[in-house]
């Protein structure tokens, strides 16, 4: 057999083979979109079963709220803190940061199916106590998770190509959730990614036709609101463009600020009491969403899809005071710390917010008024117009508005980036980032030591100006670089100063203090053997050996690094970039007690 005959057999086997492989990695990718369709409807029907019973429990007696919403409330983030962190919130600032990641290994953690189980089941008990909370926000987070795990089960080591995969998992998640394939590419491009690149866009296509297509087949292919033909002519109906972009924005605006304030805790002795006792701060919410549910009648508990489909259709107005208490009611329930979304609620607000627009604007059609509220409230809060356009468009299967809902949209967005300059899921996404760097301590590494009840804070303050001091205790484990910064944001956010500067004193002649990398372990182990190459521990080359042959070494160490540390506070917390993180550096063989004496002067 020939030489040449020999090389296009070989190139046959191959060609063969790279084509097995990339139909293999298609077929996966594929069964997991499909996957993303078919629990995004099994979540679908467990809320709508958790709804249900939540109404039976209203027709017995609505008064049993009073116990049921607060225990429901407490339970959900006891669950969620002591077996499921990362289930936590909305779900959409957990997918927008693991496209920011680069440590797979973090990213495995949030994106585990374990919790996407949870954020099902949590979500769900959310709904059946009566919190103001959506599914669609979670299903973003849960159709990450499964095209995440896809992306494990194929083995891939590229980053480009696992982050296609949460991008393609969260976009199909909302267009599974919504039944709305168009908004979930659209949202994947302009929420989750900011961007619309040729690597991933294949991928992403592919995931949210898929994932659609599955629950149109198990649901059939309903809109989420219905069918309107409410249509907004040229002309003095257009004020209703205008009146519905500005209150939108104002409101929406004003919602996005409030919750992004939430999140980076409550000022003095209210965020104290929340730090220190968040299951009995959930419950004190949950009678507060009770109270108010009372007063609505129960018009806000859960979702408010009945209420806002109501709206849209014609069916049912209501009063001011229904939007005002859904927006009251969803804020409490963010600030809460329970699992669940703001897509649901915040259309009904948008939708309770119309209905009551068009009372004052006769020449416009109610309906069109209701659907022009819905997208300038839901633009305003999420700040991605497009989006808010396309969602509403197709959820009500009107193409007729189209003109109208997007100049409402993007005048609610303009109205809306005035009051809160960034946009409420990156600021959200951001602070996840800055929570997951600074208390996910690698294993390998040597874990902290609460602080002594004792060890109390000693507090001074003059006319302007606040004094905060108080002490660490740790436990070493040998030499190696110990993340400190956990405890060090807890004690900052407990002070209740938001502005000011944070001194770290290390008292000690043998460990020091700094701020290093926070993604990658190899790194701090890269440190631990430079310092050992640079400060050799040979006999013979030091006098003083009282302590063994570590100890002279371990005061130069000590002398070359830095024994304290003085960090900016901004918003309530240590500016830390999202790859940084506080470390003691332990440089001695042998565990040590240590501790860190912090010191903090703000307002």
């Amino acid at each position: 057999m020939s030489s040449t005959t020999t090389g296009r057999i070989r190139h046959f086997r191959e060609t063969a083979r790279m084509t097995t492989v990339e139909w293999r990695r298609k077929l996966i990718v594929w069964t997991g979109s499909i996957m993303v369709g078919l629990v995004a409807v099994a979540f679908a029907e467990l809320a709508d079963d958790a709804a249900h019973l939540r109404s039976h429990i209203l027709k017995i007696s609505p008064w049993l709220m009073l116990f049921i919403t607060p225990a429901g409330l407490a339970l959900s983030i006891w669950l969620t803190r002591t077996f499921f962190r990362g289930a936590q919130g909305s779900g959409i600032p957990q997918a927008i940061a693991c496209m920011h990641l680069s440590n797979q290994v973090v990213v495995d953690r949030i994106l585990s199916l374990r919790i996407a189980a949870a954020k099902i089941a949590l979500t769900c008990l959310g709904l059946l106590a009566g919190a103001s909370i959506g599914r669609e926000g979670p299903s973003v987070q849960i159709g990450a998770a499964i095209m995440n795990a896809a992306g494990r089960f194929l083995n891939l080591s590229e980053t480009i190509s696992r982050r296609a995969l949460v991008l393609a998992g969260g976009s199909a998640g909302v267009a599974a959730a919504f039944n709305t394939p168009l908004a979930g590419i659209v949202f994947g491009i302009e929420e989750l990614a900011h961007s619309f690149e040729q690597r991933t866009s294949g991928v992403m296509l592919t995931g949210v036709v898929l994932a659609g297509v599955t629950a149109i087949a198990l649901t059939g292919n309903y809109t989420y609101f219905g069918h309107t033909d409410s249509v907004v002519p040229l002309g003095v109906s257009w004020l209703a463009v205008i009146a519905c972009g500005l209150l939108g924005g104002v409101a929406g605006g004003s919602f996005s600020a409030i919750l992004i304030r939430a999140s980076k805790g409550l000022p003095g002795s209210a965020g104290q009491f929340v730090a220190r006792r968040p299951i009995a701060f959930a419950a004190l919410c949950g009678l507060a969403l009770a109270i108010i549910g009372l007063a609505s009648g129960g018009m806000t508990y859960g979702t408010g899809y009945a209420q806002a489909r109501s709206i849209i259709q014609g069916e049912e107005h209501y009063p001011a005071s229904y939007f005002v208490l859904k927006f009251l009611a969803t804020i409490i329930s963010y600030c809460s710390g329970i699992p669940g979304g703001l897509f649901a609620p915040s259309l009904s607000v948008g939708a309770g917010m119309g209905g009551w627009i068009a009372q004052f604007l006769p020449h416009t059609t109610p309906g069109a008024v209701v659907l022009l509220g819905t997208v300038a409230y839901f633009a305003a809060v999420v700040q991605a117009p497009l989006t808010a356009t396309v969602i509403v468009m197709e959820m009500c299967d009107n193409q007729q508005v189209t003109l109208a809902l997007l100049a409402s949209a993007f005048l609610a967005f303009g109205v809306s980036r005035t009051i809160c300059k960034q946009p409420l899921y990156g600021a959200l996404a951001e602070r996840f980032l800055r929570t997951v760097s600074s208390s996910s301590p690698p294993p390998e590494q040597p874990t902290e030591i609460s602080p002594k009840p004792e060890s109390l804070t000693q507090r001074r303050s003059n006319l302007f100006m606040r004094q905060e001091t108080h002490r660490l205790s740790f436990r070493t484990h040998g030499k190696g670089l110990l993340p400190v910064t956990r405890p060090v944001l807890e004690w900052v956010h407990q002070t209740g100063i938001s502005t000011g500067l944070l001194t770290l004193w290390c008292p000690h002649t043998s460990c020091s203090l700094t701020v290093q990398e926070n993604a990658d372990p190899s790194v701090r182990e890269d440190i631990v053997h430079y310092f050992e190459h640079l400060v050799p521990e040979e006999k013979g080359l030091y006098r003083h050996t009282d302590e063994g042959p570590d100890d002279m070494p371990a005061h130069l160490r000590t002398m070359l690094t830095q024994s304290g540390l003085s960090i900016p506070v901004l918003e309530g917390a240590p500016s830390l970039g999202v790859w940084q993180g506080i470390y003691l550096f332990e440089h001695r063989r042998m565990p040590h007690h240590r501790e860190i004496v912090l010191h903090l002067l703000g307002e």
